[in-house]
């Protein structure tokens, strides 16, 4: 690693902004265009915006699926985030934001770790 010191950074979001995304993702049936956020559906029509097509639900984007990754997910990386945290080597950038503030951050962070 060259001398510099090791960083790790975690994007924090509350677990129910997580099952929200999750679940609301669909998935065009035809040209397969993967749809987030969910902000406009839940009506009758919800089309792909490429071809026309429904859009639907994956399969496992169900609600006890996603409570079971975020169980995994929790069960792998909090002990490493307390892992990092206790070396004071953990960078957190809070995910609950607009895309575009996070990643100007993301990108901050990241310049930092190698200057």
């Amino acid at each position: 690693m060259d001398g510099r010191p090791l960083r790790a950074i975690v994007l924090s979001v509350p677990d129910g902004e997580l099952e929200r995304r999750l679940r609301s993702r669909r998935i065009c049936s035809a040209c397969k265009t993967l749809y987030t956020g969910g902000t406009s559906y839940g009506s009758e029509a919800e089309l792909c915006s490429k071809c026309g097509a429904l859009l639907l639900s994956r399969e496992d984007d169900n609600e006890q699926t996603v409570k079971n990754r975020l169980v995994t997910y929790h069960g792998v990386v909090d002990p490493l985030i307390a892992h990092y945290r206790a070396r004071a080597i953990l960078s957190e950038i809070d995910g609950f934001r607009e895309p575009a503030r996070v990643t100007v951050d993301l990108f901050a962070c990241i310049e930092g770790c190698l200057a």
